[in-house]
């Protein structure tokens, strides 16, 4: 005890501008050192009574800071940047971008509460004043009630420990929220923030592994596109100056609808134009745990047009490169990677036609290569 009230009077002096908590630590142990007084002091002076005195003040204390902690906190609860304050045309609507979002309930229910709160204490401070009153007496009677005469003006000490305990308590309460639990959640937000960096750090890292034709020399010198599925020998070739200028161009001018995946609705949703297809097949021999085989390629439906010319293919941002060209021969284009998971490819033809698939929507993969 001796060195509990040493620590109260006797501060260590340094610098707690990174342990905003001291305050809260020290402030709640002041309110135990009152209340253990109060509790001495009823003990010694009370004659009579004393056992329910006690018990009356300890309820009444343990209540009032209780009543106030709930207020302060709810006047205190930091808000988050919600989604509903963010300007919808630049949010990403897919939820596949989110983890978990935060829950913003009780803060909602804190808006209306703390108005509610204020209002009602304005237009019914009278009657609030009078169950105070009230509350005052009933603890006055508990003291006094059978001990005659006496010294002590418990009608004002019941009125104390209330307003007391309860200030002391949301004060508490409403500082703790707006300094501790905000720098608890931002550091829980960021936290985050850095796994899912280190997340897709390691995603890319993985498909630059596992896709080592598709590095960053494949915008500029082509790709080594493998054999199809129909055993056609494909040749890796060049895209020419001109189609590789239109395809940049094009790429940089289209926005970005789906952060969390490129190139959806970059390229028109369909799949299918002018008879031309965009396709997708999963490569079992070829793929291993957690990673998948994925042979991606343009044909026509109209054998007397067959595909021709160059092609630029479209994929997800964790790849090496982005923009991946191909040569349409014998009626067909294609390249193969390897992916984590299901995302959408676009692509641009020669002739000006855009393609686009979701991997997701495509059947023939195992369930782990989808992502819902």
């Amino acid at each position: 005890m001796k060195k509990f009230f040493a620590w109260l009077s006797n501060p260590v002096v340094k610098d707690y501008s990174d342990d905003t908590s001291y305050i809260f630590r020290r402030a709640i142990s002041w309110l135990v050192a009152i209340t253990i007084l109060i509790f001495l002091l009823l003990m010694i002076f009370l004659t009579c009574n004393k056992i329910s005195g006690i018990i009356t003040f300890l309820s009444v204390a343990c209540a009032s800071t209780v009543g106030g902690a709930a207020i302060g906190f709810l006047f205190g609860l930091p808000r988050a940047e919600k989604y509903r304050f963010i300007n919808t045309s630049s949010v990403d609507h897919n939820a596949k971008a989110y983890s978990y979002a935060d829950n913003t309930n009780l803060e909602e229910v804190s808006d209306w509460i703390t108005k509610i709160i204020v209002g009602l204490t304005l237009v019914k401070f009278n009657t609030i004043i009078g169950w105070l009153n009230q509350s005052a007496l009933s603890i006055q009677n508990v003291f006094t009630e059978g001990c005659g005469a006496t010294h002590l003006n418990f009608y004002v000490f019941g009125y104390t420990i209330i307003i007391f305990y309860f200030f002391v308590g949301s004060g508490i309460c409403y500082l703790w929220a707006r300094t501790n639990l905000s720098i608890i959640f931002t550091k829980f937000k960021k936290e985050q923030e850095k796994l899912n960096a280190k997340q897709t750090a390691l995603i890319s890292q993985i498909q630059a592994i596992n896709n080592p034709d598709l590095n960053l020399s494949t915008v500029t010198s082509g790709i080594n596109v493998v054999k199809s599925f129909e055993n056609l020998s494909q040749e890796s070739k060049s895209p020419t100056a001109n189609f590789k200028s239109i395809v940049e161009t094009t790429y940089n001018a289209k926005p970005v609808i789906d952060k969390s995946d490129l190139q959806r609705g970059k390229w028109g949703g369909l799949s299918i134009r002018k008879e031309i297809v965009l396709e997708a097949s999963y490569i079992r021999e070829e793929s291993f745990f957690g990673l998948y085989k994925v042979n991606l390629k343009i044909r026509s439906l109209n054998i007397d047009k067959p595909l021709t010319g160059e092609v630029a293919f479209f994929l997800h941002d964790t790849f090496p490169s982005e923009i991946v060209y191909s040569h349409a021969e014998n009626n067909l284009a294609t390249i193969s990677v390897v992916a984590y998971e299901a995302f959408v490819v676009g692509a641009l033809l020669e002739d000006g036609t855009e393609l686009e698939l979701d991997l997701n929507k495509v059947k023939g993969f195992p369930d782990g290569f989808y992502w819902d």
